[in-house]
């Protein structure tokens, strides 16, 4: 009996020393990496602010590889049913309203998450108007074409002598 009471003093009293030592009040300075950017030096000069207005800028009309080709070439623009597939035997595409699930993907999936994020910090991350007026204009923008992505219109078979077939006459 004596023996099993020393033992649970023993564990009682390290469980002590252990908990009493194991945190410190500078825990996050101790932990924080030197060489990172901290959120007090990025609200200088308004970088994090303009950095997510660069982010939302770059969703309008995409700048990241083959985002471009997805949501503009692919889907936005008005040659949508003129550029496509270069393989003939590929099934499943926009032109056949049935593309893959990894292409669909891109246009609406990609768009939407990488949007939100970069408006949320501009909206709640700052008081100036003009900031958060931008980033309401760019999130118009970048739905308006996701939105406009959901109908791509159908390519027209053309052959390319009756394109001007009575033309000039």
């Amino acid at each position: 009996m004596k023996k099993t009471n020393n033992k649970m003093q023993l564990l009682l009293l390290s469980v002590v020393l252990l908990g009493t030592t194991a945190c410190t009040g500078d825990f996050a300075d101790i932990n924080r990496n030197p060489n990172e950017v901290t959120d007090e030096q990025l609200q200088a000069n308004n970088y994090k602010i303009g950095t997510n207005l660069k982010t939302l800028q770059g969703l309008v009309v995409p700048t990241e590889e083959h985002r471009f080709q997805f949501v503009e070439s692919i889907v936005g623009c008005p040659y949508a049913g003129y550029n496509g597939k270069t393989v003939d035997t590929w099934q499943a595409t926009f032109e056949n309203y049935n593309p893959s699930a990894d292409w669909r993907k891109v246009p609406f999936v990609d768009m939407i998450s990488d949007t939100y994020p970069a408006y949320r910090a501009i909206i709640n991350g700052t008081e100036d108007v003009v900031a958060q007026a931008l980033a309401k204009l760019f999130r118009i923008a970048i739905m308006q074409r996701v939105t406009d992505s959901r109908r791509t219109p159908r390519r027209r078979h053309l052959r390319p002598d009756s394109l001007y077939a009575g033309h000039g006459q």
